[in-house]
């Protein structure tokens, strides 16, 4: 590998670690003042936060699995209840609290930034076998959908916030915590 590429390798990945942190970043700030009662409600229209944060940790793990070889240690019945869409799951008074799911979260995307800091160009071409999603299927694939699915899924949770009549944070996270 030349410098040229090993160069622009670096590059794609700071800019997929930098748009990593700011999903992040939104999803935290945005449900940091819920407490487990309102974590686990919704307005009609709208998934609950416990929803959110538990979707994009099966995002995590599956990704973890694939090209880290790491086991977050998600139960199948959680996958299986929050890995894909939500159309026939409108009770979650029996989802984990929402410390303990902001912790797992947390600690997933913490890995996740560790395994990102250290790629070159080259390692987006990696495969995996077991893909639940055919993005999935390569490194950089995989990386595309987890670098911004915390985005979107923020831009989400902004609009639930609006609508459970809470302060709009989206201004107050600061993109300077971000380098």
């Amino acid at each position: 590998m030349n410098d040229t590429t090993s160069a622009a390798g670096g590059l794609l990945s700071r800019h997929l670690l930098r748009q990593y942190k700011i999903g992040y970043l939104h999803m935290r700030a945005f449900a940091s003042d819920f407490s487990d009662e309102e974590a686990r409600k919704a307005p009609s229209g709208h998934l609950p936060l416990v929803w959110y944060i538990a979707h994009l940790m099966c995002a995590h793990d599956h990704f973890l699995k694939l090209y880290v070889g790491h086991d977050g240690g998600l139960t199948d019945s959680f996958v299986q209840r929050y890995a894909g869409p939500c159309s026939e799951c409108a009770n979650f008074s029996d989802a984990p609290p929402i410390g303990e799911l902001l912790e797992r979260y947390e600690a997933m995307h913490m890995r996740t930034r560790s395994f990102l800091e250290g790629l070159e160009e080259a390692d987006f071409e990696r495969t995996a076998e077991g893909a639940a999603h055919p993005t999935f299927r390569t490194l950089g694939g995989a990386l595309t959908v987890v670098g911004f699915h915390d985005g979107y899924h923020a831009g989400q949770l902004a609009d639930l916030r609006r609508a459970m009549g809470k302060t709009d944070l989206a201004e107050e996270v600061s993109l300077l915590e971000i380098a």
